[in-house]
């Protein structure tokens, strides 16, 4: 299991929640270099709780973006995981998501906030 992996991928902005779940459990089955991942993908979907088929789509969606690498093909024999070694390079290159001071305030460039202790609340309609 790798802490530091899963600390990168959870800082990334990696597109989806999909995604981004999926490449976490992958880091979890990683070293700290960024090998050794061989879990099979109905072990990949019983645990993220994607369909296999999301699980094969989102894995070679890594592979052809150069996330991941694969090292050793499986599926010769029923149950036979393909293993993957993390791009560290890849890896590294991966953008972080807007931070909480590019939200709103980048826009409308307020950075207090418009309700105070004088403003009324709640029904004001009442005589």
């Amino acid at each position: 299991m790798s802490i530091a992996i899963m600390s990168q991928l959870f800082k990334a902005h990696l597109g989806s929640t999909n995604r981004k779940m999926l490449a976490v459990r992958l880091a979890d089955f990683a070293d700290d270099d960024g090998k050794g991942i061989w879990p099979t993908v109905g072990r990949l979907a019983q645990e993220t709780e994607l369909s296999e088929r999301s699980v094969q789509r989102i894995l070679a969606e890594f592979v052809e973006e150069g996330l991941l690498v694969v090292v050793r093909k499986g599926g010769s024999r029923p149950g036979e995981a393909t293993r993957y070694d993390f791009n560290m390079a890849a890896l590294a290159r991966l953008k972080a998501p807007k931070t909480a001071s590019d939200g709103c305030h980048g826009v409308t460039h307020d950075t207090v906030s418009p309700v105070t202790a004088a403003t009324p609340m709640g029904d004001t309609d009442d005589v």
